[in-house]
């Protein structure tokens, strides 16, 4: 008997070109919502784009569950837990968004990508895993590419650079509880707990103030929200049919649309910081994911279900 794509656990493996083909356009899909988000940050508070975003993708689940009858996969075995990831998804959301609208898109992008990095450092001490020296090294050497691309000057770094640091911080203390929880719950249910506590976190900024969106700004607000929906799911079936060692380098191409619109959109031209630094954090990733590969082999999603590889869990602003 067939089980459901929101059963943790089950497995439904498929055609690697269909995985790179979704993976590549969940990429693209969540670097314009990133794109988008940078836009609106310039007439509205973090909590209230949050907020917003976070609505269309509670509906995007709910939708998408109900004609499949799938409300079985949106069933919580530890709620604590999904508290907990839900609460880091919001400081990290809520630090990137802020960041993302005084700093080029690549270079968020490149500093965002320093998670796998730290996912390794945290599953030492977190997760007790063993970290051999050669990931060790790949460790250092992308926090030097970090280090290149966010130039920290004779005094210290720019405020910009500790809210990017930090959000990559929170993320990746998300992905280590995802980590833990991933054998018995849901891509669906983590999706829509997670979206949940960004709807309340963003509502506590109504104390601030909110601007009423015109149709323009509120078109864009529901299509951010969509593509956020849309790529997440993009993912998660990218790696239904694929193994992770063969779509998850495609994730970084994500550099190449954030330095394109970037460029369009904003006027931003990648300086040879820029490029050298994420090159680093970049080859940092990959070895890294080769390494895990090469010592406990490659883990397949299974069900929506969260593989345990490096940088899955890509916040999307998320």
């Amino acid at each position: 008997m067939p089980t459901s794509p929101d059963t943790p656990g089950s497995a439904r493996p498929g055609a690697p070109l269909r995985g790179v083909v979704c993976m590549l356009l969940s990429v693209l899909l969540l670097t314009i919502s990133d794109a988008l988000t940078k836009l609106l940050t310039t007439g509205y508070p973090p909590g209230q784009i949050i907020c917003m975003r976070s609505i269309v993708v509670i509906g995007f689940v709910l939708v998408l569950s109900t004609p499949r009858r799938r409300w079985t996969g949106l069933r919580i075995r530890s709620p604590g837990a999904h508290l907990t990831r839900g609460v880091f998804s919001c400081a990290g959301s809520f630090l990137f968004v802020i960041a993302i609208g005084h700093v080029p898109l690549a270079n968020a992008m490149s500093i965002g990508f320093a998670g796998p990095l730290l996912i390794t450092a945290l599953a030492a001490p977190m997760l007790g895993e063993r970290i051999g020296w050669r990931r060790w090294c790949a460790v250092l050497i992308g926090f030097v590419g970090v280090l290149v691309i966010l130039r920290p000057g004779p005094q210290g770094f720019h405020w910009v650079a500790l809210l990017l640091l930090a959000g990559t911080w929170f993320g990746s203390l998300r992905d280590i509880v995802t980590r833990r929880i991933s054998a018995t719950e849901s891509s669906s249910s983590l999706l829509l707990t997670t979206n949940l506590c960004m709807v309340a976190f963003g509502l506590l900024s109504l104390v601030q103030g909110w601007n009423m969106p015109g149709p323009v700004d509120a078109t864009w607000l529901l299509l951010c929200g969509m593509l956020i929906g849309i790529g997440h799911y993009l993912q998660i079936e990218a790696f239904r049919h694929a193994e992770a060692g063969t779509v998850v380098p495609f994730r970084y191409t994500a550099l190449l649309w954030a330095m394109l619109m970037g460029w369009l959109v904003f006027g931003d031209v990648p300086d040879a910081s820029m490029l050298s630094g994420a090159s680093l954090v970049v080859a940092s990733g990959m070895f890294i994911l080769y390494r895990e590969r090469q010592g406990a082999g490659s883990r397949r999603i299974t069900g929506g279900t969260l593989m345990r590889i490096p940088g899955y869990g890509w916040d999307d602003t998320q």
